[in-house]
């Protein structure tokens, strides 16, 4: 989209700055103009050629591998002179693809020596010239001796020619003054909402030079004050307080340097949810999205039992092409729940709404079986022959992706039952089946293979939603009943009394009543799912004999958020977890096996463990939670974040609300790196791991990682997965919590 491409070229994008630094020093490693010591790889396994062309290297190669299976890849190692050169912090590649019919082309570069190198993962524009850069400051770069160059071979769409060329004229150390990219502390930056504050919130910013600081509203002085001291666990900071201005308009901070503009406004993320809606479209499969890619992967399938039922439509799960139902039935939740209170977007909501709620319609085999992890790989071609190597993924059974299904299904119903009763009613069948399926699936100990056993306190929590949405569609007071006993189930997985630590802390929940494992996650984000489940029962049976009990475990959760949010201010964001030494699942971490055994995985991840803050012998709470792979905290923070804004939103409760928004208010620019992680929307936003598209306006990534073992954020100027990918699951959670706030 047009808005994608302005972006990318905007003041505001990050890489502008990073191509205007001065540069001290530069070192050229390679030339393009020789093929003396480059070393093919994937020749076996794919046919492309290497030649010297018009001054540079040229790597051509057949787009088309419909016909083969796996997708191939190939690269080209480039050496040269073996040495230290940790002087050097940035690389720079000058590139170019000519491509017909082709967005972008996504590459992998790899610097390393002996031990093991950074990777950059970049999507550049085809036929043109281009500079990629990218800093290494956190890389080793005492003994470097080559660089590997693999254009990513991703299959050739309808509108495209299957012949590719990618030349590649210099590569390039250079010495540039390095980006902040690991830590809490601030140097020369504001840390502000990018987009804005609501009236009646609280408005703070932090620095950490100064000592006063004024408002401006049009350029004109509206008020001025001193800076307020703060020495916190994360050190010594200094913040300026403006939340007596209620007046709407545009403002900017003036503090030894001056902000970029932002709003008071009683919708101040309406830059939010349009970018938000905006990076859905260009999510969306199956159809011709302008200047993203034609109408694609029509001939897509799942299969369960002699049964196939189309995939094509819906979502793209992320930048790999892959759709995921469990991500699918939360942003369609999401959307649907914002379409209830925003009646400016209303309309543009459900019109992207229908685009879930269609996807799940179709992808039903009407036995509990659903298209649950579907994987497309690459752009095909949609004549299909005999021997391409097309997709055709499994259907599977789980009561908690049948749960989640029927809570979007039933919101379905409520949000078109006056405007397309048809439409409305077949949402509605639908989810009645799929609760049913999810009540005896949970009963009889079903589960999916790619997610594994049923998570009691995840699992039933989106039943009480989903109970609490059919409710209030049929008003059959059954699914209370239902929801009722599971509530009893749910409540028993949480901390209720304090542990025997000595800094206790209750109100957090575990996986089951037994409290085996901790509830935590990595990358995907459900710690929402007990409490949301537990507000929406009692917003809708806080007549119930047991509504005492729902609220009471609302009231606990309240009480684990305020206690620890100490640990991470004057930035505010939720902690990461609770961790216990003993308690951790492995079964809930995602470890590759170049990172070692089980075993060895666990040690690891107990270390990071103990670089929290200790509550026992073997008790940690963690800022940012701990991984090994599967890094980037979006989803955690924001699932956690949803949890506080459906209490928030059903008990009217001002304190929890505050809390919420200053999530948001991190997620565009008040932390460290001074960066709004949404793609063109805010300022010093990084370009993003996209893959398969351009840049996509309004995309939020998995999220801002760690560094090793260190409980400290981490936001480097380099692009992989999966922590800058691009996802849906993301922009789900972010649009739930906006929900709650506009309520």
């Amino acid at each position: 989209m047009k808005k994608s491409i302005v972006a990318t070229k905007s003041k505001s994008c990050s890489y502008t700055r990073w191509l205007r630094k001065k540069v001290y020093e530069k070192k050229i490693l390679y030339n393009g103009k020789t093929l003396n010591g480059l070393i093919q790889n994937g020749k076996d396994k794919f046919d492309y050629s290497m030649t010297i062309e018009n001054g540079a290297l040229c790597l051509a190669y057949d787009a088309d591998i419909s016909k083969l299976s796996p997708r191939p890849f190939f690269s080209v190692k480039i050496p040269f002179e073996p040495g230290d050169y940790s002087n050097y912090n940035r690389v720079r590649v000058k590139v170019f693809v000519a491509a017909e019919g082709f967005q972008n082309m996504y590459w992998h570069f790899c610097l390393q020596g002996d031990e093991k190198g950074g990777m950059h993962a970049p999507s550049t524009p085809v036929n043109e010239w281009y500079d990629c850069v990218w800093e290494i400051n956190y890389l080793d770069r005492s003994n470097l001796s080559f660089i590997t160059v693999m254009p990513f071979v991703g299959g050739c769409p309808p509108e495209a020619l299957k012949d590719v060329k990618v030349y590649i004229k210099s590569i390039a150390l250079e010495k540039v003054d390095p980006d902040y990219e690991l830590g809490y502390q601030l140097e020369d930056r504001i840390a502000y909402s990018h987009l804005g504050y609501y009236p009646n919130a609280k408005k703070e910013f932090i620095v950490q030079k100064g000592e006063t600081f004024k408002i401006l509203k049009n350029k004109k002085v509206v008020y001025s004050a001193n800076l307020k001291e703060v020495e916190t666990t994360l050190g010594k900071f200094k913040v300026g307080n403006f939340s007596h201005i209620t007046e709407r308009g545009t403002y900017q901070i003036e503090c030894d340097g001056l902000s970029e503009e932002f709003a008071i406004s009683d919708s101040p993320y309406t830059k939010g949810i349009q970018g938000s809606l905006d990076f859905l479209y260009q999510l969306r499969c199956g159809e011709d999205i302008p200047l993203v890619h034609s109408a694609c992967h029509l001939n897509a399938k799942a299969i369960s039992n002699g049964k196939t039922v189309p995939v094509f439509g819906g979502w793209h799960d992320a930048g790999d092409l892959s759709q995921f139902e469990i991500c699918t039935a939360e942003m369609t939740r999401a959307l649907l729940d914002l379409s209830f209170t925003n009646k400016k977007l209303n309309k543009r909501i459900l019109e992207e709404a229908k685009v879930g709620l269609n996807w799940l319609l179709r992808t039903t085999f009407k036995d509990g079986t659903r298209a649950l992890a579907i994987s497309y790989r690459h752009w095909y071609d949609n004549i299909v022959t005999a021997e391409d190597k097309y997709p055709l993924n499994s259907g599977e059974n789980g009561p908690f992706e049948n749960f989640i299904a029927a809570d979007a299904l039933a919101y379905g119903y409520l949000a078109f039952k006056d405007t397309d009763k048809v439409f409305a009613n077949w949402c509605l069948r639908t989810a009645i089946d799929d609760f049913k399926f999810g009540v005896l699936g949970y009963a009889e100990g079903k589960y999916t293979k790619r997610w594994g056993p049923s998570i009691p306190a995840q699992a039933l929590g989106s039943a009480l939603s989903a109970a609490s949405r059919l409710y209030q569609a049929t008003k059959d007071i059954k699914y209370i009943d239902q929801a009722a006993e599971y509530a009893k189930v749910v409540l028993a997985c949480q901390q209720s009394e304090y542990p025997n630590w000595d800094k206790p802390i209750r109100g957090f929940f575990y996986e089951n009543p037994e409290h085996s494992y901790t509830l935590t996650y990595e990358h995907r984000g459900h710690e929402e799912s007990p409490v949301t489940g537990l507000a929406d029962l009692y917003n809708v049976a806080y007549w119930h004999k047991d509504s005492k009990e729902w609220k009471k475990g609302l009231l606990l959760y309240k009480e684990y958020i305020t206690t620890t949010m100490e640990m991470t201010a004057p930035y505010n964001f939720l902690i990461g977890h609770v961790y216990e030494l003993d308690k951790i699942n492995m079964d809930r971490f995602t470890v590759p096996a170049s990172y070692g055994t089980k075993e060895q995985a666990l040690e690891m991840l107990k270390e990071q463990v103990r670089n929290g803050i200790k509550l026992s012998e073997t008790a940690y709470a963690r800022r940012l939670p701990i991984a090994i792979q599967r890094r980037g905290y979006h989803a955690t923070l924001l699932s956690k974040a949803k949890a506080v804004s459906s209490i928030a939103a059903v008990l009217k409760d001002d304190e929890l609300a505050q809390i919420a928004k200053e999530q948001l208010e991190w997620i565009h620019g008040k932390n460290p790196f001074a960066s709004s992680t949404m793609f063109g929307v805010g300022h010093n936003y990084h370009p993003l791991y996209v893959a398969y598209s351009n840049q996509m306006y309004g995309a939020l990534p998995v999220g801002i990682e760690t560094l090793g073992d260190t409980d400290e954020p981490y936001w480097p100027a380099n692009c992989n997965a999966v922590f800058k990918e691009v996802w849906g699951h993301t922009t789900g959670k972010y649009l739930s919590v906006i929900a709650d706030l506009e309520k």
